[in-house]
């Protein structure tokens, strides 16, 4: 007799006494369940987990240079959506955005020499606090800046 026939047994007899490992392990993602998990440990997952998603801060345009108002952030990354038009009487044109924070050090820019352009920029690890958007700009006819937030 070969052992294929004993492991079928065994797997047989196994799933016939109703055996299982009372121990597991899980490498679920939050918001997934374990289906392997007693049903008694388990929490309800709505319970725990809060859905993250973007929140619009504040919305800033111009056509020259501008440092804009401070805006508070509680999120923990932020989202820029920027849009630049040309000047149409000009063959060069420059747009520059920074995300600076109130102490006047700025945490990420983007330029575009290219117009018209539209681009979003990201910008990862933002501690709560008050940010402001520094513009500078040649021969552009009109910008926008959208910032949102992610908590």
């Amino acid at each position: 007799m070969g052992i294929l026939p004993i492991i079928i047994i065994l797997v047989s007899l196994l799933m016939i006494s109703g055996c299982t490992d009372t121990t597991s392990t899980t490498t679920d993602q939050p918001g997934e369940t374990n289906n392997d998990a007693n049903i008694e440990d388990q929490e309800d997952p709505g319970s725990t987990l809060v859905e993250k998603e973007w929140y619009y801060v504040n919305h800033y345009s111009g056509g020259s240079d501008r440092e804009t108002s401070s805006f508070k952030v509680e999120g923990s990354q932020i989202k820029i959506v920027w849009d630049v038009r040309g000047d149409s009487g000009s063959d060069f044109s420059n747009f520059h955005g920074a995300f600076c924070g109130r102490k006047g050090s700025c945490l990420k820019t983007w330029h575009s020499s290219f117009v018209p352009n539209h681009g979003v920029t990201y910008i990862d690890q933002v501690e709560p606090d008050y940010y402001y958007v520094d513009v500078e700009c040649d021969n552009v006819a009109s910008w926008s800046v959208e910032i949102y937030e992610w908590k």
